[in-house]
C-alpha cells in the first residue's frame, strides 16, 4: 500500500533514480499511523489524562508517521504496540504461548490481529483483564498501556523525554558465525548501528524479542540494486556489511555505515571502468 502511494506521487511523470531510492529507504509506518489513530481517539473520549499523557501526545499529535532514527514519537507509538499486546494477549495465555504467538509472525501477524481487534466492537471483550473484578473496555486498557509506555521508557532512557529517539532503542547487529564467544564478538562482530523502520516499513526494521531492550532490528534488504537499462553507468548498489568476508580487508565492513545512512556505491559495468579500477585479479587454471 506504502508503496503504490508513492508511485501515484509521482503523478504520472517518469521514475528517476532518485525516485527509486527513495522509495527503497522509505520508513513511514502505516501501521503505527492507524495505531495512533485508535490511541488519539481513545484521549479524546477520556478525561483521565495525566501531565505524563499530555506529554507524549504533545508529539504524537504532531507525528508525521516516519520512523527514522532520531523519531521520539515513533518510540512511544511502538511501546505502546508492545503493551498493547501484553494487556490484550499475554493475560490470557500461558507466558510461552505467548512467546510463540508472537514469534511466529514476526510481529506482523499479532499486529494484523491487534488492528482488526480494535475496529470490530465484537472483539472488545479481548481488552478486559481476567485477573481484575473489574471489567475493562477497550479505551481503559489504552489508557493503562499508554501509562505504561511512559514507565517503561523513563525507566530505559530517563524521564527527559527529548532522549527517547528511536535509534537508542531500536538498533542493528551483525553477528560473525564465529562471533558468539570471546575473543571473536569483539573482533568480528558490527554494530550497534541505529535503526530506523518497523515491521511495516518498506525499509524494514522487524525485530523479534519484544522483552529485551534495545530491540534487536532483524530484518532488513540484504541487498538495495537500482538499475536504469538506459544508463548502466549510474546503476546503484549497497549490501548490509562488505563484500570481503575477511576480517582484516577493508572492505570487510566499508558498506555497514551506508547501508544504514540509505547511501549506495555506484557499480562499474563497462570493461574499461574495471580494468582502471582493478585492485587484484584472481587467476583460475584449470587443473589437467
Amino acid at each position: 500500500m506504502r508503496i503504490e502511494s508513492l508511485l501515484k506521487d509521482t503523478n504520472n511523470q517518469k521514475l528517476n533514480q532518485q525516485d527509486m531510492r527513495n522509495i527503497q529507504n522509505d520508513q513511514y509506518s502505516l501501521f503505527a499511523v492507524n495505531l495512533n489513530s485508535y490511541l488519539q481517539r481513545a484521549l479524546s473520549e477520556t478525561s483521565v489524562v495525566n501531565s505524563k499523557i499530555a506529554l507524549m501526545n504533545k508529539y504524537l499529535k504532531t507525528w508525521d508517521g516516519f520512523t527514522d532514527t532520531n523519531s521520539i514519537a515513533n518510540t512511544i507509538m511502538q511501546e505502546f504496540f508492545i503493551q498493547l499486546l501484553r494487556r490484550t494477549f499475554a493475560n490470557k495465555m500461558s507466558a510461552s504461548l505467548f512467546n510463540q504467538f508472537i514469534a511466529s509472525g514476526n510481529l506482523n501477524y499479532a499486529a494484523g490481529v491487534l488492528l482488526l481487534m480494535l475496529q470490530e466492537s465484537s472483539y472488545d471483550k479481548w481488552f478486559d483483564d481476567p485477573s481484575t473484578k473489574e471489567i475493562e473496555n477497550k479505551n481503559q486498557t489504552i489508557m493503562l498501556c499508554i501509562n505504561s509506555v511512559y514507565d517503561s521508557l523513563s525507566h530505559y532512557f530517563n524521564a527527559n523525554i527529548t532522549h527517547w529517539q528511536w535509534g537508542k532503542i531500536h538498533q542493528t547487529y551483525f553477528t560473525h558465525q564465529m562471533g558468539r564467544v570471546a575473543p571473536f564478538k569483539w573482533l568480528w562482530n558490527l554494530g550497534p548501528f541505529q535503526k530506523g523502520g518497523d515491521f511495516s516499513t518498506v525499509n524494514p526494521g522487524t525485530w523479534l524479542d519484544i522483552n529485551t531492550k534495545p530491540y534487536r532490528a532483524s530484518h532488513g534488504a540484504s541487498m538495495r540494486h537500482i538499475v536504469d537499462f538506459g544508463k548502466w553507468e549510474e546503476s546503484d548498489l549497497i549490501i548490509t556489511t562488505g563484500q570481503s568476508g575477511r576480517w582484516l580487508s577493508s572492505y570487510y565492513d566499508d558498506q555497514a555505515k551506508l547501508w544504514h545512512a540509505q547511501k549506495y556505491i555506484n557499480i562499474k559495468t563497462t570493461k574499461n571502468d574495471i580494468i582502471e579500477n582493478l585492485i587484484g585479479e584472481s587467476v583460475f587454471i584449470r587443473a589437467r
